[in-house]
Order: structure tokens, then sequence, then C-alpha cells
């Protein structure tokens, strides 16, 4: 769920529709080397790496179990680096080589020019929730990282922010959403979508349902929580068939009445099916490669496609960029 993160944000339509000007992005760039040098650093680009990719040994790949992380993949691997958690990147993009690999790179690279001044007026108030953020994390089973960059991307570390839509809190929850976990939904300051516990606790536990029972991948998971399960599986179904010539269930179940015992029967139905095509999606897509299709943008309109194509990249640039800026901030200013 992007949204217009109020008035402490820079833009007034919100960082999810800023813009900059070739000679802005120089700037930028010229700013944030260390931002830049965190994704280099772990993901090299080029031919050399490809070249060394297609030479690796079978025992470096048994040793990592598929990883594509470039450092990994080139013949370089010590037992701290095997051991060592894998990166926003790796978690979202990990299946990619090649053209799709360094166009996903690209795509992180523009939107970290985009995203950081937008970022960097809030990096104190986004280290106030961090610890909170990962513990939920860590208690959800959910990658720290990726939950962190959802938080800034969607609020900017602002607890009490609300969207135009009416999404409120941390990671800007719609109200079916705070009904599903049983959040107090109120017009005042009682919403507990505006807890960072609560809200941060029920975000999480939905991540991880979306991974494990819809996707088994959490590029899809986090773009589910901006544009629904049912966006999400339409858009699955174009590229399975395109792709592979394969129709995945609908997951739209047509209740026969408005009987308790009808609605039961349909809500099963639809459970089926999405453990069912869960069982073919897991590891055959990718979001880069999802957003090269053209029938799926075209499923979307103007800004409409900005955002969304977007949001996953955003997520994935949030995290890096404030990891890699946090240790700037005074702490009596933070």
């Amino acid at each position: 769920m992007a949204r217009d993160t109020g008035a402490e944000t820079p833009d007034p339509k919100g960082f999810l529709g800023r813009r900059v000007t070739r000679r802005g992005l120089a700037e930028i760039a010229a700013k944030s080397m260390v931002v830049g040098a965190t994704l280099v650093g772990a993901h090299t680009l080029g031919t050399k790496a490809d070249q060394k990719s297609e030479r690796i040994g079978e025992k470096v790949r048994a040793v990592y179990k598929g990883s594509n992380r470039p450092e990994v993949v080139a013949g370089k691997v010590a037992e701290a680096d095997v051991a060592r958690p894998q990166t926003e990147f790796d978690l979202v993009y990990g299946g990619l080589s090649g053209e799709s690999r360094r166009g996903a790179l690209a795509e992180i690279f523009r939107v970290q020019g985009l995203m950081l001044p937008n970022i960097n007026p809030h990096l104190g108030r986004i280290k106030q929730k961090e610890e909170l953020v990962r513990k939920s994390a860590r208690e959800a089973q959910v990658p720290e990282d990726l939950l962190l960059g959802l938080v800034i991307a969607e609020s900017l570390g602002d607890a009490k922010a609300v969207s135009y839509a009416k999404a409120k809190g941390l990671s800007q929850m719609m109200d079916p959403m705070a009904q599903k976990y049983n959040l107090g939904i109120s017009q005042g300051d009682d919403d507990e979508r505006f807890i960072p516990e609560k809200i941060l606790a029920a975000t999480a536990k939905e991540l991880k349902e979306a991974f494990d029972t819809r996707y088994g991948d959490w590029g899809l998971a986090l773009w589910e929580w901006h544009a629904g399960t049912g966006q999400v599986f339409r858009a699955l179904r174009v590229y399975f068939s395109e792709k592979y010539g394969e129709e995945l269930e609908d997951i739209n179940v047509v209740v026969a009445d408005e009987t308790p015992d009808a609605q039961q029967k349909a809500t099963a139905e639809a459970m089926r099916r999405i453990v069912h095509n869960k069982s073919r999606i897991e590891g055959r897509v990718n979001m880069y490669d999802l957003f090269q299709n053209q029938s799926i943008a075209g499923m979307f309109e103007g800004e409409e496609w900005d955002v969304t194509h977007e949001y996953v990249p955003r997520i994935v640039a949030s995290s890096l960029i404030y990891k890699a800026n946090k240790n700037l901030i005074r702490e009596d200013l933070a």
C-alpha cells in the first residue's frame, strides 16, 4: 500500500511519485556513493562475473545450495560467507542471472536515487523504530531487512502516518487487514494501527502467511501487501499463460448463495486452489521478469503502473539506503 506520508514528507505527492532531473540524479549519486557501494559490494556487475559463474564447480553449488550471490558463483566462498544471511536483493531477486540480474540491479540503483532525498531527513525517526521492526520480523520468521524496508517505503517510520486512502500506521494498513488481525479501528488517535507493536506484529504475520501459503516468494508476498491477493494472481495467471503455456487456477470462487455453509465451501475451495497454485508458482517466477511482461504492464495505467512496478524495488532500496547511512546519525538528534 504505497501511500502519501503526510506533511513531513518533502514531496507533497508522496515519495512514490517523486521524479528528479538527470542533473539531480548525478548530484544524488555523487553524495551517496556509500549507498551504491553497499549494493555493488554484494553484487558484482559485468561480464567477468558472468563468465566466472559459468565455470563454477558442482562442489561450490552444493555448499551454498544454489545461491546466486556473485561472490559465491565466482567460487570465492569462505565458511563465514556461507553462514551469512542473504541480503534484501538476494531474497527478492536471487534467482536471476545475466541480463535479468543486471536489469534488476539497475532498477534498484535508479530507485535509490529517487528515494534518497526523502529518506535521509528521517533517518533518526526510522532508527528509533528499527529494533522493534526487527523483533517483530524475527518473531514471525520474516526477513528483518524486508520488513524494515517496507516500513520505510510506506511511512518513513512515522507511526501516525495516514494516507489519502485512509491506510494508517507504520505499514499503512487498510481497514480490512486491521479487522483480520483484530486491531481496533477508529477515526481518532486510539486507532490501534497507530500502536507500533500491534501493527508490526500483524504486518509480519501477513507477510509470512503470504509467503507460506500462497507464493513461496518474498517479492510476491511484498507486492501483495500493496496490490492485494486478487491483483497478484491476475498478473501471475497472465505470466504463466504466456511464459509456460500453463493456466493457474482462478482463485475467485462463485458463492452459491449467502448462507454460511455456502460461504464456507467457497472459502475452502478458494484455499484449495491457492495451495495448488503455490506448488506451481514457487521458484518459477521473479518480480523483475514479471514486470517485463508487456501484457502485465497493460493491466495498469499511468501513475498506477509507476507505483506498482516500483513498489518492491523501493522496499529493497529503502533498506539499503537506511543501513548505509544510519551510522551517520548523531545519537542526540535521533
